[in-house]
């Protein structure tokens, strides 16, 4: 238990047994009242892990958002991509090439740009992820007289982290790259022929 008592920086008091901290704490408030500020680590951890969640909340909705113009993205470069290569097309169809050939070919290019797109934030959270680690980030657990209890929190990457953000960039690339081949598969010989 953390206790500020006048006159202290700060003392720490290591109670027997957890079920003896609420004891503690109440016969500190009875005995100091208001001039004194106990704080337990129950309460600090408790502190830190709702600003985490706070945190892991906010990280998801900016993550969801970046994920969903990163598929509207590949899907209009994908989409470019055929419009640019229509005659293109026409010439692989004339040429013996099936409508599933044609739709693996635009979503292998789908899934390129998902594959470069991820190594990039990967690399850009690996980056991010060091230069934290090195520092920390500071969090104020209590503070009282002028004095604070600072913690701090070191992020950390596993690999199952890196495993399931390639898998999402594999995944997302190819949804946004399903229509826009879909799309190449179906056009017919004599229009993308046609098309100038």
């Amino acid at each position: 238990m953390l206790i500020n008592p006048p006159g202290y920086f700060l003392v720490v008091l290591q109670a027997g047994s957890i079920s003896e901290i609420n004891t503690i704490t109440t016969l500190l408030s009875y005995i100091y009242g208001n001039s004194l500020t106990v704080t337990t680590i129950q309460q600090a951890v408790s502190s830190v892990q709702v600003i985490i969640t706070s945190f892991s909340f906010l990280v998801i909705l900016i993550g969801s958002i970046s994920l969903f113009v990163g598929a509207v993205g590949i899907m209009g470069i994908t989409l470019a991509r055929v419009y640019q290569r229509t005659r293109e097309i026409g010439i692989m169809k004339t040429l013996g090439l099936t409508t599933r050939q044609i739709l693996l070919t635009f979503l292998l290019e789908a899934l390129i740009v998902g594959v470069i797109g991820g190594i990039v934030g990967l690399t850009l959270t690996f980056v991010g992820t060091y230069l934290l680690d090195i520092n920390g980030i500071p969090f104020n657990a209590g503070s009282s007289n002028g004095s604070n209890l600072l913690i701090l929190i070191r992020p950390l990457l596993s690999m199952s982290d890196v495993g399931i953000s390639i898998a999402i960039a594999l995944v997302t690339s190819i949804i946004a790259g399903i229509y826009p081949a879909w799309k190449a598969s179906k056009l017919t010989v004599i229009e993308a022929v046609r098309k100038d």
